[in-house]
């Protein structure tokens, strides 16, 4: 006589266990994809923007030529190393980096001495320290002269 044995299988809870296991591993390496891209694309996206917040408060020419500029930051992470004055008229640019340690909510009055003559536009550009890198950000204020 034979004796007929019940086919054996996973249970539904078992099953379900599972699912809810791959569905979790699942999800945890598509995180740490996605982390990974974020952290590799932080350093190109213009940080400095952000971090490093100055602007143009006043700007004046003075009787010897130099010109004589009060920048101000504001509130922002990020070490500032420099600004970059970048100095315009109808013929072309300068620019002239002048080293700075301006911490946040603090002014500070720069003296330039301009190369170009009949300087049209004073423009700034901050010069930090993010995440390890040295980085030039984009033009945060100008001053357009009359």
């Amino acid at each position: 006589m034979k004796t007929i044995h019940p086919k054996k299988g996973l249970s539904d809870s078992v099953s379900a266990m599972l699912m809810i296991l791959l569905a979790l591993i699942a999800i945890g390496i598509i995180w740490f994809g996605i982390q990974a891209i974020l952290k590799n694309t932080q350093g190109s996206i213009d940080t400095l923007k952000v971090l490093l917040n100055i602007e143009e408060e006043s700007t004046q020419i003075n009787p010897d030529l130099t010109i004589s500029i009060k920048v101000s930051r504001g509130i922002g992470e990020g070490n500032l190393t420099a600004i970059n004055f970048i100095i315009s008229n109808d013929q072309g640019e300068e620019v002239q980096k002048v080293e700075s340690n301006l911490g946040e909510l603090e002014s500070e009055t720069f003296t330039i001495t301009p190369t170009l003559e009949n300087v049209k536009i004073i423009s700034i550009a901050p010069v930090g320290i993010v995440s390890g890198k040295i980085q030039i950000g984009q033009i945060k204020d100008s001053y357009v002269f009359n």
